[in-house]
């Protein structure tokens, strides 16, 4: 029986429990929050300041297997409702987002010795794993780690480089105000981890170049529920190209280059963006943002609304570990221009089912966003190959792939 820990939950957690579940194999679910309907958080979900509490509701299914413990997440989205900044810094505030996953990685530790005779596995995410690990590891537990995005050091090189690229975005480059405790900590969760799960083969490749792991699993991702073909866009040449960009505010998803396009284009080109700022400091984004569309935050169908009102979605990323917004879009029939450090490389083929560019390359972003301004054809043959790629691959592929990869790990379980 496997036990799946999770501070704050997210739709791959989601897709795994369900496929431990169906498999027979899920023996418990350990998270901070959970909504269900009519419990406490349930109702808390429905106050403006905590609306983001919708996002962690589960199935009704998995109420018996869940374990929660909610003081300090609670904490700490009373803190960003109220925007008390000191106490959620970056790593060193009481409610940080690092304090969080270590305080609940602790707390999972000790269910695990508690449980140790009814488990074989647990599941874990990155920075919520290493004293789990290291419980699991003396009772010879296996462990298994699901790094949803790229090593750390690949990511510090790029970041380094878009940081003397664009000073101007500098503070919106989390990864490098990491301490080299955290680091540090990264290190001992990879090495102590038994297999690895990883959702694109470009994480997979930064894995192999910056560690002596050989035994890495890809199990990409699915596409969410899909649109039927005869409602997919068909763009009025009449009116302005909607171009789409979601995602948090950062240059580590290439806004820059989002707006660089955006002055290369014509004025018949239109922006949306949605999405998070992770700091008020950066003068460039604050400006950019009065010229466009932009919406902070919105419900998930209501996101997916907005992809299927528009006529390409840009994601420019750097750094990706897959791009959930791509397949996303995909799914609702809107084509996307991303980059070959997404889960681009496993799914996309250029010019058929999407745009494939290099980071940063304006040229080829412009070139490519223009052929499907002036070829509505080819624009709506890209939507048409994208969400027939989005329907081979459902969310319920996932979580069996993951069952599956376990129960083999795992001789004789049942």
């Amino acid at each position: 029986m496997i036990s799946i820990s999770h501070p704050t939950s997210n739709e791959f957690v989601k897709k795994s429990l369900q496929g431990l579940y169906q498999s027979g194999i899920l023996h418990s679910y350990f998270t901070s929050i959970a909504v269900f309907e009519g419990n406490i958080f349930h109702k808390l979900s429905k106050i403006q300041g905590l609306k983001p509490f919708e996002k962690r509701r589960i199935s009704e299914e998995f109420k018996s297997y869940t374990f929660t413990n909610p003081a300090n997440e609670l904490a700490r989205q009373l803190c960003l409702s109220l925007k008390i900044e000191s106490l959620i810094k970056h790593e060193t505030g009481l409610f940080s987002v690092d304090n969080i996953y270590s305080k609940h990685d602790k707390w999972f530790s000790k269910s695990i010795l508690k449980n140790q005779t009814s488990i074989q596995g647990i599941l874990t995410y990155e920075d919520a794993s290493l004293n789990s690990f290291k419980t699991a590891k003396t009772l010879g537990i296996k462990c298994f780690y699901d790094l949803s995005i790229g090593h750390y050091k690949s990511l510090n090189q790029i970041l380094e480089i878009e940081k003397n690229n664009y000073p101007e975005w500098e503070k919106s480059l989390v990864g490098l105000k990491n301490s080299p405790q955290k680091f540090e900590r990264k290190n001992e969760e990879i090495n102590l981890a038994d297999e690895i799960i990883v959702a694109s083969s470009y994480t997979a490749e930064t894995l192999l170049n910056n560690t002596n792991k050989k035994s890495i699993k890809i199990i990409p991702y699915g596409f969410p529920d899909t649109i039927n073909v005869n409602q997919i866009r068909k763009r009025d040449k009449s009116k302005k190209f909607k171009l789409l960009f979601v995602g948090s505010l950062t240059q580590r998803k290439g806004l820059a280059t989002v707006f660089k396009i955006i002055e290369n284009l014509s004025n018949d080109v239109e922006l949306s963006i949605i999405g998070r700022k992770t700091t008020n400091e950066i003068a460039v984004l604050n400006e950019n943002l009065k010229k466009f569309r932009w919406i902070e935050s919105m419900p998930h169908s209501e996101i997916l609304k907005e992809m299927r009102s528009h006529d390409l979605l840009i994601f420019p990323s750097v750094f990706e570990g897959f791009g959930m917004v791509i397949s996303e879009a995909m799914s609702q029939g809107l084509p996307v221009l991303t980059t070959n450090r997404t889960m681009a490389k496993d799914f996309i083929k250029h010019n058929f089912n999407g745009l494939v560019i290099e980071p940063n390359d304006i040229e080829s972003a412009l070139k490519n966003i223009e052929n499907c301004i002036r070829d509505e054809e080819f624009r709506y043959s890209l939507a048409l190959n994208a969400l027939n790629t989005a329907q081979s691959r459902p969310w319920a592929n996932y979580g069996f792939e993951i069952a599956e990869f376990i129960k083999e790990q795992i001789g004789g379980i049942k």
